[in-house]
């Protein structure tokens, strides 16, 4: 309980909310519960808070959705559209059939949006901050530290920029292995004759939410694929191949804890599905 409590503080420090009187930790808390959900967490994070919160702070009374009525039906929302339990890591036969369909009925940009969470590890809310400018092509005359394609989370020098999950600016995953150099063309084409502060993937809110359900719904999947789960696939995908160990995935995951780390790293669930 102390843990879930000190998250939203520490939540608040990071992004600067004032959380003293119970209206202002109501607000603070559905900030909270909505960056989960763009972040990819489970409702049951917002549901341990509440009943932490009626444990920790017993002023607020029992139960304390009461006094934070907000933040209890942000909740609601969280729940309805991230269930509790655990989505299962997808193959990356069904990441490259899921993209391949939507290529063939021109759908390139979902088709990207998909492929770039899987293979950087993002968090449906990296995604959308993303811009042109966070994607850096390689200077192929520098030496061999700058051939790759690096893509530049939460950079603090643009104003209006966020600090990711953890607190941490200008965080650098690089396009480094040999079996996703494929996508570099079709990123330089993604990034061509574009403004620096564009969205990276140009879609309308629940846009990418909305087609990955339906070409999954369409290709028998059930239930159909949850944004989410791009961020739980890719780790599984590069630890079941033996392309990443779970050092190397611990860091381009951008986790701070083992604990956190082996909630993604589900390697034998990739076999088990094929």
């Amino acid at each position: 309980y102390a843990t879930s409590v000190q998250a939203v503080y520490e939540f608040c420090r990071i992004h600067s909310l004032v959380h003293a009187s119970v209206s202002e930790l109501d607000l603070a808390m559905v900030e909270f519960m909505n960056a989960g959900f763009l972040e990819g967490d489970g409702g049951y994070v917002g549901s341990r808070l509440l009943a932490a919160l009626s444990y920790i702070r017993p002023e607020l009374g029992r139960p304390c959705d009461m006094a934070v009525h907000r933040a209890k039906q942000a909740l609601r929302g969280w729940k309805r559209l991230a269930p509790g339990f655990s989505r299962l890591p997808l193959p990356w036969e069904v990441v490259a059939g899921i993209a391949m369909l939507m290529l063939s009925e021109g759908l390139w940009v979902e088709a990207m949006g998909v492929l770039i969470s899987v293979i950087f590890y993002l968090r449906p809310g990296e995604l959308v901050r993303l811009q042109v400018r966070s994607l850096v092509p390689p200077l192929l005359l520098a030496g061999a530290g700058h051939r790759h394609w690096t893509l530049i989370m939460h950079e603090q020098e643009h104003e209006g920029s966020k600090a990711s999950k953890t607190g941490v600016f200008d965080e650098s995953l690089i396009l480094d292995l040999d079996k996703y150099q494929f996508l570099a063309p079709a990123l330089a084409k993604l990034v061509a004759n574009r403004p620096s502060s564009a969205p990276l993937i140009d879609l309308p809110p629940g846009r990418l939410a909305h087609v990955l359900a339906s070409i999954g719904s369409r290709l028998g999947m059930k239930p159909s694929p949850l944004l989410y789960q791009l961020r739980h696939s890719g780790p599984s995908i590069d630890f079941a191949d033996q392309s990443h160990d779970l050092m190397a995935i611990k860091r381009r995951g951008r986790w701070r804890s083992d604990s956190s780390l082996r909630r993604y790293e589900k390697g034998a669930q990739i076999t088990k599905q094929l």
